[in-house]
């Protein structure tokens, strides 16, 4: 039972009240081409001024809808060719060869009847004027009110091919004819008009395809997008990651390094402490000490120790790591000094010389030591 909803137009109903529509399927329009095949041997319906209504066997090369191309077997490309001609036509002007004579053919033969005749190596409709003795028949063509004797292997009967039901079917008369050919050109028609609307109909189905390709395109182009977004974001992320850590480990690095740097400074400073403690206790012991005036050779004695005996007053200004002092002979009087030694000393007035170099400052000489001078 029906119930209706709320809304309007709507209905609750049992699935067993519900059933599937049926497909519609338009069924192709029939076409004589169908019947036939490629390299077939067919007659061709002749349309062109002087050969209207006449028939010409060729073998069929290609079918293309609702037309066809085909060789002909009498006709050139060229006069003198070897060349057979290929032309272009209708679906329609094709029909198969006829079937074999009936075996009382000739014997039916009457004046009147219309019939096809051999002529020009085409088959001619035309109509018995007269029959002559020895199987002879004087003719005379249906659209040219051409006279012709022939005899009975040269005609045939005039039949139509009724290809829907692929069968031949004589006839007596021009306009029975000329309506077969005329329902040829409807048949035609249709099929050109049904492929015109089975054309637009894929054609639409082909946009609402395309258009749903592009829609499905579009979408996956999105989510390529996104998820190219996503995948910068997440190296964008995981860069920054890697800089955090990278700069934190070379935070901790420097740090390291600062705190080795100023274990090993202090440690430096206390053992260069330690050992300058050294060296004064050592030189102290030799009475010498930063501040105090000593004497020493000049120049370390010189280069020929021509210095070696010779002792200078000097200041000592700083003990040295190695084992020496920085002494400074600024207060001595150039004049009374050797002149190499005073050009080193006026360049540069300190010297590094060894503690073991080094004597105290000999003490003021006592009044009256000139007098005690003796010869």
């Amino acid at each position: 039972t029906c119930v209706p909803t709320a809304e309007k137009g709507a209905w609750t109903v049992h699935s067993a009240q519900l059933r599937r529509t049926p497909k519609i399927v338009i069924e192709e329009e029939p076409s004589p081409q169908k019947l036939f095949k490629l390299d077939q041997v067919v007659e061709v319906l002749q349309e062109d001024e002087g050969y209207e209504g006449s028939y010409y066997t060729a073998d069929l090369i290609s079918i293309e809808g609702e037309q066809v191309t085909v060789r002909y077997h009498a006709f050139e490309e060229e006069e003198g060719s070897d060349v057979k001609l290929e032309d272009r036509v209708q679906a329609r002007r094709i029909r198969p060869p006829p079937p074999p004579l009936p075996d009382d053919f000739h014997r039916t033969l009457e004046a009147g009847q219309l019939v096809e005749m051999l002529h020009e190596d085409g088959w001619w409709q035309a109509s018995i004027s007269s029959i002559e003795g020895g199987c002879r028949y004087v003719l005379e063509t249906t659209y040219h009110g051409q006279t012709c004797s022939l005899g009975s292997a040269e005609i045939r009967p005039c039949s139509m091919w009724l290809w829907r039901s692929d069968r031949w079917q004589t006839t007596v008369s021009l306009h029975t004819l000329e309506l077969h050919r005329g329902m040829l050109r409807g048949d035609e028609a249709l099929r050109i008009s049904f492929a015109a609307r089975h054309e637009k109909k894929r054609a639409a189905a082909d946009a609402r395809r395309q258009a749903k390709l592009e829609q499905l395109e579009k979408k996956r182009a999105l989510k390529d997008e996104e998820k190219e977004a996503k995948r910068r974001a997440k190296e964008a992320e995981e860069r920054e990651r890697r800089y955090r850590r990278q700069q934190e480990l070379e935070e901790k690095k420097r740090k390291r390094e600062e705190a080795e740097g100023e274990k090993r400074r202090l440690k430096e400073e206390q053992s260069l402490a330690a050992k300058l403690e050294r060296l004064a206790a050592a030189a102290a012991k030799k009475g010498v000490r930063t501040g105090q005036v000593v004497e020493c050779a000049l120049l370390g004695g010189g280069e020929r120790r021509e210095l070696a005996s010779s002792w200078y007053e000097c200041t000592v200004l700083e003990l040295t790591d190695g084992g020496g002092a920085v002494v400074d002979f600024g207060g001595l009087d150039m004049a009374a000094v050797p002149a190499a030694a005073a050009r080193v000393l006026r360049k540069a007035s300190t010297q590094t010389v060894p503690i073991d170099e080094l004597r105290p400052a000999a003490p003021p000489t006592p009044d009256g030591f000139a007098a005690m001078l003796t010869f």
